[in-house]
């Protein structure tokens, strides 16, 4: 890197805007999360009796304001429900003739079609499974008791066994919605079956035996795949691998299965076995052209069997049209919150995201921040925008990372404050029809949040560019005040330079005067009127330029070489025309051109006083002048003693003029780059001193002031 390039380089990094970019980073970061979008405070965690209590939360009375659902024993050790509004009145208890299954689960919906929201429960009393069904504003239009499900066996450890969610949907057509839900079991093979209850009729109506564990997506779980205006229904499956198969089903929970039912809960299509265990069979709806296709995506959580794949079903033919293979290690999760009827947007292991679609193509989509755990524990929507975020657990705590589509930074961050194993659920709690709080149940404990938009966020950049403008301004202020201080220096240092230089030319000033008037007063002593007006208009001139130059450093080549003519004259009238003369100016020359004041002229009287002055006859002095591009050259050339007999001559006074030009010309050349060079030498013939010759540079662009004064600005 040459000079300039470094010295701009400097420049760029010791500039203010450069200087102040690192301390506004280092405020930044500390003033990190200050400005969130959403300021989070948790408000209460409860724990919860064990398997004897849960939690649901949903708006019953339709006033906008969620409330709490609580499944718990009551005094009698038997399942009861209770309400808490969310003013903090208790509605009611119900009670019911049974115990909870492991897994306490309930659905919220209107079930009766009446317009409000009605409660379902399942509970467990000797060998079997019943509902309770009721409507908590009004009971005594509904409510329904011990309507039989299944049987569960005791000894088959149905501690082991548990309720999934609950869904609403038609699936006979008479505009009443089905409750559809699941019952399944960890190391129990039975029921592991689909069932939903039709009101109108009083009707349970149970699927075949599926083997798989269950699960229910609310939302996408019924639909209409064919076009046959019956409605087909999907879960999401996992094979534990706990039981072996008793041989009178060809499902078992050793593989996944490809297993769709139909309104009737009746398998629909041939169930396609892909092995492994634990493994599991999520699926995404999309629709292309009118028609509805079925993503499938298999993950195989072990190194035995089929490998991870997705797949592409048609429900016209079906048929698997398309299989691609993932391996051991491509394992994807579906977001479902993120996904739409067009693309599934799936996550890898490594927290990438992609979309697929009919094509099956893996289209990059981003990925989720570093800082979570891949795999989503719930959704949840906490604004009321449409869209669903994903709940994630934190890589280095507990706390819980909420993480909205598209964002690569957890919008909240919720703070757990003990280890937990499952959450179990989570819920948005509002009031007045507007999203304030979270409820997170995990493990034994229920958290519960409140948020609020920070009303600050919006002051996020404007408050950086504040610090960093504010930063750089201390900075400006402060270079600024330090330049002023180095100008101020600097400029006393001129001063200082300026006043040696003046000091300097104005000791050799009475020296001329001197000589002057003793040359003017000899020729009126003798009556010569006319040398003496002659000589005195000589003088006269020679005062004047020197009074108008007084306080000058530098003056024009045309005006040293008339202030040495004038000079010239008054010492030839002096030594009574003891030598003569002749200045040569190169033609083309610029007269114009700024030299040191009486550099030519100091140079001159040296020439008479230590040269000619020793001669008594026929002395000459010849002075020329010539552009040399870079400089300007000055010869003075004399036919005098030469300089050592000068010396002899003289004694201290030889050259004492030579002495003062001499600091006048270092101190010049101590603020300039160019230097003014003078060389002094005898001239000999015949190996015989015949004179002296004096050589003068002078550089073009000479200044007197310091070319090291800092800039007035940065």
């Amino acid at each position: 890197m040459n000079f300039p390039s470094k010295t701009f380089l400097l420049k760029i990094i010791l500039h203010p805007l450069a200087l102040a970019l690192p301390i506004t980073l280092i405020i930044i970061y500390f003033l990190e999360g200050t400005f969130e979008k959403y300021n989070v405070e948790q408000m209460g965690q409860k724990r919860l009796l064990g398997i004897d209590e849960s939690f649901v939360y949903a708006d019953i009375n339709d006033d906008g304001s969620t409330d709490q659902i609580t499944f718990h024993l009551n005094t009698d050790h038997k399942a009861a429900v209770i309400i808490h509004l969310h003013s903090g009145k208790v509605l009611d208890q119900w009670n019911m003739d049974g115990i909870f299954l492991t897994d306490k689960g309930c659905g919220v919906g209107d079930v009766d079609n009446d317009g409000k929201k009605d409660v379902v429960s399942l509970y467990f009393r000797n060998d079997s499974s019943f509902l309770f069904i009721f409507n908590p504003l009004n009971p005594k239009k509904l409510y329904k008791t011990d309507v039989f499900v299944d049987t569960i066996s005791i000894d088959e450890g149905f501690n082991n066994t548990y309720l999934t969610k609950m869904a609403f949907t038609d699936l006979t057509g008479d505009a009443l919605p089905e409750i559809v839900f699941a019952i399944s079991a960890g190391f129990n093979l039975y029921p592991r079956k689909v069932y939903a209850y039709d009101l109108k009729n009083n009707h349970i109506q149970s699927s075949p035996f599926l083997a798989q564990s269950i699960r229910i997506n609310e939302e996408t779980f019924a639909s209409d795949l064919n076009g046959d205006e019956k409605k087909e229904l999907l879960f999401n499956y996992h094979a534990p691998g706990n039981m072996k198969n008793i041989g009178h089903s060809s499902i078992h929970d050793h593989s996944s299965f490809l297993l769709i039912l139909d309104h009737v809960l009746n398998i629909w299509s041939p169930p396609a076995e892909l092995s492994g265990a634990p493994s599991s069979m999520d699926y995404h709806v999309i629709s292309r052209n009118d028609r509805k296709y079925v993503l499938f995506f298999f993950t195989n959580s072990s190194c035995q069997g089929s490998p991870s794949s997705i797949l592409l079903f048609d429900p016209y033919r079906k048929k698997i049209l398309k299989r691609i293979f993932t391996g051991y290690e491509g394992k994807f999760q579906v977001l479902s919150a993120w996904s739409d009827d067009s693309v599934a947007i799936v996550q890898n292991a490594e927290g990438k995201l992609f979309e697929i679609g009919k094509d099956l193509e893996l289209k990059p989509a981003g990925e989720l921040p570093p800082q979570i755990v891949n795999g989503v524990l719930a959704d949840i929507e906490i604004d009321n925008l449409g869209k669903r975020e994903l709940i994630f657990r934190d890589k280095t705590s507990q706390d819980l990372c909420i993480v909205r589509q598209g964002s690569n930074k957890p919008m909240l961050m919720l703070t757990i404050d003990r280890p937990f194993n499952r959450l179990r659920n989570a819920w948005t709690l509002t009031k007045d029809s507007k999203p304030f709080g979270i409820a997170i149940h995990a493990d034994d404990f229920v958290y519960k949040y409140t948020y609020s938009q920070n009303r600050f966020a919006w002051m996020k950049w404007p408050v950086y560019l504040m610090i960093y403008l504010g930063i750089f301004g201390l900075y400006k202020l402060s270079i600024d005040f330090r330049l002023e201080q180095m100008r101020a220096f600097f400029e006393k240092d001129k001063q200082i330079a300026e006043l040696k230089l003046k000091t300097i030319r104005n000791q050799l000033d009475p020296h001329f005067t001197f000589n002057a008037i003793n040359a003017i007063a000899s020729s009126l002593y003798k009556e010569d009127g006319k040398t003496a007006y002659f000589y005195l208009t000589r003088f006269s001139k020679l005062m004047r330029m020197t009074m108008l130059y007084s306080d000058k450093i530098l003056r024009s080549l045309d005006d040293e070489i008339d202030f040495t003519l004038a000079y010239l004259e008054i010492e030839k009238l002096r030594f009574r025309n003891k030598f003569n003369y002749v200045i040569e100016v190169e033609e083309d020359i610029e007269l114009l051109v700024m030299v040191p004041r009486m550099i030519i002229q100091s140079y001159a009287e040296s020439s008479i006083s230590n040269g000619l002055m020793h001669r008594e006859e026929d002395g000459r002095l010849k002075i020329t002048v010539k552009d040399m591009h870079q400089y300007l050259e000055v010869r003075i050339t004399d036919n005098g003693v030469g300089i050592e007999k000068s010396k002899l001559f003289n004694k201290d006074r030889a050259f004492k003029s030579m002495r003062l030009m001499r600091q006048f010309i270092d101190l010049i050349n101590s603020i300039n780059a160019s230097k003014v060079v003078v060389e002094m030498y005898d001239l000999h013939e015949n190996n015989e001193v015949c004179g002296t010759e004096t050589l003068i540079k002078i550089p073009y662009g000479i200044k007197y002031e310091p070319d090291y004064l800092p800039p007035n600005q940065v």
